[in-house]
């Protein structure tokens, strides 16, 4: 994020002419913080999930996945071990999830986005 979002932003603020920056940085700012919040959602789901598919794969009840997620979270002590390795597994598939989701913003952006010159600005 820290690495894609300036140029991106410079990119939409070069693309308008001096009478709409404001609107543009509006609804720039609007969408990037409505994609943070999906992100957070769909990444907290995806780890959620892959948790419970990572503690019934060692052969916990998925029933008490909610507790077992919030007590490795909390730092308690005499957390199942099983439920740590289940954390970090987890923890990697959003990871992993996270990385492909950059790679492909890049990809699309790399691919759509124009070089500015004179005829971006109008």
């Amino acid at each position: 994020m820290t690495i894609t979002v300036p140029p991106l932003t410079s990119t939409v603020m070069a693309s308008v002419g001096e009478t709409h920056v404001g609107i543009a940085s509006g609804v720039n700012n609007a969408v990037a913080r409505v994609a943070g919040l999906l992100a957070v959602a769909a990444l907290g789901t995806v780890l959620f999930a892959s948790f419970s598919h990572h503690l019934a794969a060692l052969g916990l009840p998925p029933a008490h996945a909610n507790d077992a997620l919030n007590a490795v979270l909390a730092g308690r002590a005499g957390v199942a071990q099983d439920a740590v390795a289940a954390f970090d597994r987890a923890l990697r598939t959003v990871m992993l999830v996270a990385a492909l989701c950059a790679a492909l913003g890049g990809i699309a952006s790399w691919l759509w986005i124009r070089p500015g010159g004179s005829e971006a600005r109008r």
